[in-house]
């Protein structure tokens, strides 16, 4: 039986919608086309009558005969209906299945892996003593994809191809309208490239690439025996300016350090004085005096003072740099601790230099005091200062006579006892203070009265 269809789209639309059964639509025909665009199939299959009966309106006649040579066998009705141009819809980084002669097989397995690409499996197919390979690569690069691309329009050998369907692999830049309905046998693919041609072959394994080639080396292999590294690596360190809020934990003053000591001891309340540690060193004749933050007792208010300050280093307790700096390039903390500050009773401080180097300059952690001390030195040397000078004073009287207020008042005797019977009292206490100096040992120590403070109340002096 032949179905003559008036155009290419009715027979597509009969397709699309199954109005030809799927059984006959995929069942082998011989095809043709006529002179007026018609298109003829010739089918050994059956077809029923209310099929014949849906396909007339649509002007499909069925025919015993065609003068027209239906020279065009084929292996499904969709055979009849050519690719198309346009964007393929796989996946561009999806898989690819490139087809090419066999001689092109290994200059592009180097193109793929030069360009990174290592996911590759290969097969080789022959017909008629020729050899094609096919390459099945995962997310190929663009530029082979543009080359294959090309072979649409010149005499490129190299053609990629995409899944469209199960089974059913078009060209890269074609589309075939029904690519999903085409069935494919199992065990086998169906290749449709842009001259629409269709090939069948056997899906055969594919082969790793990687397993089936040899990397072959320019040059021998040169073999090295360890050895030890004569030197040591020096790497100079240096002072950075660093990151981060950080707080002065020690200070090295300058200018006049013992008055700074002296004004702070005075400004300071008792809590802060108690967080504080001071040392004084020397070196080479000259004095420096640290000040420090007592471990663990940190200090509430913020000193200000004329000299460098300097914070802990990487929490190492015993070493600190100038404030807001770091030590670059930036070592381990064991590393630095033992190159630095390996002694936990000496405390270290990294002086800044130019250019970023530094000096270590260091003193022993028993060297550092409570700040109290500095207080209790400085009042001990007041008080002996003090008593130097009131030794060597000199306080220097003139003669005072003393007469007595009444003459009959007892005498004391000498044990104390009062004569009512003696003499007068001027005659008792009258004395004269001589011209001599006398020496004050200190203020209010005398521990009996003067006869100044005797004669308080009994005595005047004359003209009162």
């Amino acid at each position: 039986m032949i179905l003559e269809f008036p155009d290419r789209q009715t027979l597509q639309l009969a397709l699309e919608t199954e109005t030809i059964p799927s059984e006959i639509a995929q069942a082998p025909a011989r095809g043709g086309h006529g002179p007026q665009g018609t298109v003829l199939v010739e089918t050994s299959q059956t077809v029923p009558r209310d099929v014949q009966k849906t396909l007339t309106p649509w002007g499909v006649r069925c025919r015993r005969g065609s003068e027209v040579q239906l020279d065009r066998v084929l292996r499904c009705w969709p055979q009849l209906i050519p690719v198309q141009p346009g964007d393929d819809e796989a996946d561009e980084a999806g898989c690819v299945l490139f087809d090419a002669p066999i001689q092109e097989l290994v200059p592009l397995v180097e193109e793929l892996l030069r360009l990174g690409r290592n996911q590759i499996a290969f097969r080789i197919f022959e017909n008629q003593r020729k050899q094609r390979c096919q390459l099945r690569v995962s997310q190929p690069p663009v530029y082979t994809l543009l080359r294959a691309c090309e072979s649409i329009s010149s005499s490129n050998k190299l053609r990629a191809f995409a899944e469209n369907g199960r089974g059913v692999w078009i060209e890269r830049g074609q589309l075939h309208p029904l690519a999903s309905r085409i069935e494919v046998a199992a065990g086998q693919l169906l290749l449709i490239d842009a001259q629409d041609q269709w090939t069948w072959l056997n899906d055969t394994p594919f082969h790793d690439v990687y397993q089936q080639s040899q990397f072959q080396i320019a040059r021998q292999p040169v073999d090295w025996a360890p050895a030890e590294l004569k030197a040591p690596i020096e790497v100079p360190l240096s002072l950075a300016a660093g990151r981060g809020e950080h707080r002065p934990e020690l200070w090295q003053l300058r200018g006049n350090p013992r008055q700074q000591l002296d004004e702070l001891a005075q400004s300071l309340t008792d809590a802060d004085l108690e967080c504080l540690l001071f040392a004084v060193g020397q070196s080479d004749g000259e004095e420096t005096i640290l000040l420090r933050n007592r471990p663990g007792r940190p200090l509430a208010i913020d000193l200000v003072l004329d000299g460098q300050a300097y914070q802990s280093y990487l929490h190492t307790p015993n070493l600190f740099v100038p404030l807001h700096h770091r030590l670059q390039p930036p070592l381990r903390r064991d590393a630095v601790r033992e190159l630095l500050a390996a002694d936990p009773e000496t405390i270290t401080w990294l002086v800044a230099e130019e250019h970023g180097e530094f000096t270590p300059h260091r003193i022993a952690d028993s060297a550092f005091h409570p700040l109290e001390n500095w207080v209790q030195f400085i009042t001990s040397q007041a008080e002996h200062i003090l008593e130097s000078w009131i030794e060597s004073t000199v306080f220097t009287f003139d003669s005072i006579p003393v007469v007595a207020d009444n003459p009959a008042r007892p005498t004391a005797d000498p044990h104390g006892s009062v004569d009512e019977a003696s003499g007068s009292l001027a005659d008792a206490v009258r004395m004269t203070v001589a011209d001599a100096a006398l020496p004050v040992e200190s203020p209010m120590t005398s521990a009996h009265p003067s006869v100044h403070e005797t004669a308080t109340d009994d005595v005047h002096t004359p003209g009162t």
